[in-house]
């Protein structure tokens, strides 16, 4: 029973939410200084405008930048800071027709470039973004860290991972201590599997700054991910002391805690999981098969029923589902289990074995079902010829029904395909007690003995002695 969800898919989960959440403000170059030439009724406007900035009147402000931009349309600090007023009042594109201004008359302001680039994909332009955030670098402006940086962004939406590194690489080579390019490296290194790198960017993430609840949690997966379980459940607690509203993380430290074998841990995380967030399947379903390894079927049966409503297309649900019912000795309902685990997966060779054992055990129309068994052992055999438990369990079947010449052509196949199959020496050797075959059973318990079966010390007692 080790089917357990692994970790949360944070590629579709979180690649838009945390990468992109720190690097979308508008860098606030303010400027008071009046420019020679310009009007003294313009820059009295000017400064009342700026007066009602500072004061957080940003209707105001703005108002007063329009009488100063009426006064003389070539105001460049006007046009600037009535951007900047209209970013912070949400009016997006008003900003942007003042960048575009601004550009005009100063071609060469690579700060401006970088803001409009800012604005140009908050209204989900991303072609003009990257275009505007290349011409800030170009035009070397003092924030192409943060154009390298916003370009990685979006490269790692696209899933470009690797350009993306690179380019946050390139951030920080120009501005060693920017975190934000640190914990956008970091993640993209794990997006590509590079846990031990991702650790690396992440750790200097936090001591650049320690207050990032997702810079923990990333690196707390990461660390799951290389089996340094013990490390990740520290950064998932650190997390959460950030912010304990993330049910994602209480969701991964419960797969932590199941590799510690904290399971009565692991079953209160799912269920803050589920308090948080009542409609995510997976964590009803690890609850479940905890609950079933702890043998409190009927809790299993109940969490698992729920992930099913919730996401019914699953495979594995059906199958535990059925076994915690086998459990409870309700055959007919887990059969039904396994019949629709079929439905969904015609390959899942383990299922077959499961009903086919359940058939030959079960009562149909008033018989035992070995017809129904034996076509389900045949079919685990067809899907995979070369898998060693497959011809077990056939074998056991025929063994268990007195067929014991033909179970012990099962185990011999069972054998070659695993020299080191215990229970298929065993059962094979029984077979042989019953075949009158005393020497080559004794043989055959002996090497199971030798592959430590617990079973197989009696048995040499009893009939090889």
């Amino acid at each position: 029973m080790n089917n357990l969800i692994k970790y949360l898919n944070v590629k579709t989960v979180y690649e838009n939410m945390i990468i992109t959440s720190y690097l979308r403000k508008l860098i606030f170059f303010f400027l008071f200084i009046p420019l020679i030439g310009y009007s003294q009724k313009g820059e009295k406007y000017y400064k009342s405008g700026d007066e009602r900035f500072l004061l957080n009147d940003f209707n105001g402000a703005i108002s007063y930048y329009n009488r100063t931009i009426e006064s003389n349309p070539k105001h460049i600090k006007a046009h600037k800071n009535r951007a900047i007023a209209k970013y912070i009042i949400k009016d997006y594109n008003g900003s942007l027709e003042d960048y575009y201004k601004l550009l005009e008359l100063s071609p060469t302001d690579g700060d401006a470039y970088y803001n409009r680039g800012v604005l140009k994909e908050k209204l989900h332009d991303s072609t003009g973004a990257l275009k505007d955030y290349h011409k800030s670098i170009e035009l070397n402006t003092k924030y192409a860290d943060m154009s390298y940086t916003n370009i990685g962004v979006y490269k790692t939406k696209i899933k470009d991972y690797k350009g993306s590194i690179a380019d946050f690489s390139k951030a920080i080579e120009l501005n060693p201590t920017y975190v934000i390019a640190y914990s956008n490296r970091g993640f993209s290194n794990f997006f590509i599997k590079n846990y031990r790198g991702a650790i690396i960017d992440l750790n200097r993430a936090i001591e650049l700054d320690s207050t990032n609840a997702n810079v923990y949690y990333f690196r707390g997966l990461s660390k799951g991910h290389i089996n340094d379980h013990r490390e990740a459940i520290l950064d998932f607690n650190k997390s959460l002391e950030l912010n304990s509203t993330y049910w994602k993380v209480y969701f991964d430290r419960g797969v932590s805690e199941i590799a510690t074998e904290a399971f009565s841990d692991a079953i209160v995380d799912f269920s803050k999981t589920i308090e948080i967030n009542p409609n995510y399947s997976d964590a009803y379903y690890n609850r479940g098969l905890l609950k079933q390894r702890l043998f409190d079927y009927n809790g299993s049966i109940t969490d698992i029923t729920r992930s099913i409503e919730l996401e019914s297309n699953k495979a594995e649900s059906y199958f535990y589902r059925g076994y915690s019912k086998e459990k409870l000795k309700d055959n007919n309902g887990a059969i039904a289990d396994y019949t629709k685990a079929l439905e969904i997966n015609p390959q899942y060779i383990q299922v077959y074995y499961k009903r086919g054992t359940l058939k030959s055990n079960t009562i149909k129309d008033n018989k035992l079902d070995h017809k129904g068994a034996l076509a389900d052992f045949n079919k685990a055999i067809e899907i995979d010829p070369m898998n060693s438990d497959a011809y077990l369990q056939r074998g056991n079947f025929k063994y268990l029904n007195a067929n014991f010449n033909e179970a012990i052509i099962d185990f011999s196949k069972a054998i070659e395909l695993d020299t080191n199959n215990d229970l298929a020496y065993l059962v094979r050797g029984l077979s042989k007690i019953y075949n009158n075959q005393k020497e080559g059973a004794c043989l055959d318990f002996n090497k199971a003995l030798k592959l430590k079966n617990a079973k197989a010390e009696s048995l040499i007692i009893e009939h090889c002695k």
